[in-house]
């Protein structure tokens, strides 16, 4: 699965896929199962689709996978297309991010990167704009509110809280008000918007990120979920070996926001996710490794998380608080921190409904501990 988990097979890839195909003992249906569930089944269908050494029902398997991506994908573009232009219609500067994004513009077939919901960033001063265009065009939102309840007021350094969902036909559409998805203001906001570029997404005009802070935000989302889908960990392989990605431009980013750990662990997984020698694709010139690198080694080890093997999920903010460490800015520090741990009540209110007072004061416990019952967990395990 690792091996072919990737567009193209060099020399190298090709001999030892050989090797691997002449084994008998190959379990073919628990590969085909990981696969669908790791979100590579398009590609090992990609390299073994036609291939007369994989038994006939697996290549049928493979294929079928990637024929329902693909229809999938072709069904979603018509619908996020009417809502950027319907967004673009109402002057609104509208973010694709994510797999809406990579499937298109990284892996360029349809079907070779399946994704689940569509994921789009804004400004927050857009945002009112964007619910409008929603809500008029039939987009509903996931969470509904109680009756006579308002929309809880997030601080402007707070904008993480509110990530709403809305649906429609079937289909999640997913708004971030935070770039990088990071739980707290970049240092340097206005240099990340003025990095977006223009592109052609589902055949209309929208805003992408640029490829170094497109990658940024694949490697801090892969460790938010804990590297939880090896197709997280291919989009990031496939990045570093674009040749037009300016690798000091990765580096300068990640190390400004202090997410530089974050991006570098994942490198260092997507580096070695086939166990080929992948040349200088993936050379780039962080510092040399940080107390960060060895906590974060301790957190996912290469070789446990390459085999797949299960962990523990870590806090979802673990990114952000090592991005808070790095940055050594203690009083803005720690004001992230508290609205990390306890957000404020019309939000808990909100997101989990009947948690006021011992229960509401029972979540903020549960979730200052969380980092630690994980640490307990990962010694355990």
């Amino acid at each position: 699965m690792r091996l072919c988990a990737g567009l193209e097979l060099d020399e190298e890839g090709r001999l030892t896929l050989d090797r691997e195909l002449a084994s008998p003992a190959v379990p073919w249906n628990s590969l085909v199962a990981a696969a669908v569930r790791e979100g590579v089944a398009p590609l090992l269908a990609l390299h073994l689709g036609r291939d007369a050494r994989v038994p006939s029902g697996i290549r049928a398997a493979l294929r079928s996978a990637r024929l329902a991506a693909a229809a999938r994908e072709l069904a979603v573009r018509p619908i996020l297309g009417s809502l950027l232009r319907d967004a673009g219609d109402a002057g609104l500067s509208v973010v694709v991010v994510k797999g809406a994004f990579l499937a298109e513009h990284l892996y360029g077939e349809a079907g070779l990167r399946p994704y689940l919901d569509i994921d789009l960033l804004i400004r927050r001063d857009q945002w009112p704009g964007l619910r409008a265009v929603l809500e008029k065009t039939g987009w509903v939102e996931q969470v509904a509110l109680d009756r006579g309840e308002t929309r809880p007021r997030i601080p402007r350094n707070a904008s993480w809280l509110e990530s709403p969902v809305f649906r429609k036909s079937g289909l999640s559409v997913e708004v971030h008000l935070n770039p990088l998805g990071l739980h707290m203001p970049l240092r340097d906001e206005g240099a990340f918007w003025d990095s977006l570029r223009r592109v052609s997404i589902a055949g209309v005009p929208a805003l992408a990120l640029d490829w170094p802070h497109a990658l940024c935000t694949a490697a801090v989302h892969a460790q938010q979920h804990s590297y939880g889908r090896m197709v997280w960990l291919v989009d990031l392989a496939e990045m570093a070996k674009l040749s037009d990605l300016d690798k000091a431009a990765v580096v300068a980013a990640a190390e400004g926001e202090g997410i530089a750990s974050s991006v570098r662990h994942g490198l260092r997984l997507a580096a070695q996710i086939r166990g080929l020698t992948y040349g200088r694709s993936f050379a780039f010139p962080f510092a040399a490794a940080s107390l960060e690198d060895r906590v974060l080694s301790f957190l996912w080890p290469i070789e446990r998380v390459l085999s797949r093997e299960a962990l523990p999920p870590a806090p979802y903010y673990t990114p952000s608080v090592l991005a808070l460490l790095r940055r050594a800015e203690p009083v803005a520090s720690f004001g992230a921190l508290r609205r990390i741990v306890f957000p404020p009540k019309s939000w808990v209110d909100r997101n989990y409904p009947g948690r006021r007072g011992f229960r509401l004061l029972a979540h903020y416990v549960r979730r200052a501990a969380a980092p630690w019952i994980y640490l307990v967990k990962r010694r355990l395990f």
